[in-house]
């Protein structure tokens, strides 16, 4: 009875080792079945942010590009200053030449802030997740700053609008004397010289401003494009 009790524990306990090894095994398992998908996870992530800061340097591009043509207009405004008999009727015609479009700063890409709405971010090492967190905040940093000024900008110049600088409202007007002495822009042409400048001041500023940031954060892109694929190279 001895030696068949004896049998019977070391056959309990050698079932007992099987269970905990089986046990062990499938956790060791289902571990590495759930690193390989959050593996999965942040290579996709890598990949997309790879592809969203490709697409966000062709926007920086176009629009740096688009800022430097408005520049060039800019200037060829500011030759009437060196033409003789400059007046308020010749510079309000001139400066409507120029392009008063302002566009609306507005980053497509979305990878970022998926990844810091929902966590996710937290599955990179520490020096990217800070790169992917400064170049979102630079972002909106930017687009604040840029939208907010060109706003006031506009303010400016639907003012003086709203005051008569309307270049196609005073050629009309050379035919009609009469109907132009009763309108009688010409009082308020020196106020609109000076919100005609400063619109035009403050658009440059803010083209100027965005140009300058535009041109960081492509720098920014590129360094966390080459930290990505050291990333994904391992």
């Amino acid at each position: 009875m001895e030696n068949k009790t004896g049998k019977y524990f070391k056959y309990a306990i050698g079932e007992i080792i099987l269970v905990v090894i089986g046990i062990l095994i499938a956790l060791q398992i289902n571990n590495w079945n759930e690193n390989r998908k959050t593996d999965d996870i942040r290579e996709n992530y890598l990949k997309q942010l790879l592809v969203d800061l490709e697409t966000d340097k062709i926007y920086y591009n176009n629009m740096i590009s688009t800022l430097e043509l408005f520049a060039e207009g800019y200037n060829d405004f500011y030759k009437i200053y060196g033409e003789p008999g400059l007046n308020a009727s010749k510079f309000i015609l001139e400066i409507q030449k120029i392009n008063f479009l302002h566009f609306e700063i507005e980053f497509k890409t979305s990878t970022i802030k998926t990844l810091i709405s929902t966590g996710d971010i937290k599955l990179f090492e520490s020096t990217l997740r800070n790169k992917l967190t400064t170049y979102n905040g630079k972002q909106k940093h930017i687009m604040t700053v840029s939208n907010r000024n060109a706003n006031s900008s506009q303010d400016i110049l639907k003012n003086a609008m709203m005051n008569g600088a309307n270049s196609d409202l005073l050629l009309r007007l050379q035919n009609q004397p009469n109907f132009s002495e009763y309108l009688n822009i010409e009082k308020n042409f020196p106020k609109l010289v000076l919100e005609l400048e400063a619109f035009l001041n403050w658009k440059k500023l803010t083209e100027n401003y965005t140009i300058s940031s535009f041109n960081s954060l492509i720098k920014k892109s590129d360094n966390i494009i080459e930290s990505i694929n050291k990333e994904l190279a391992k």
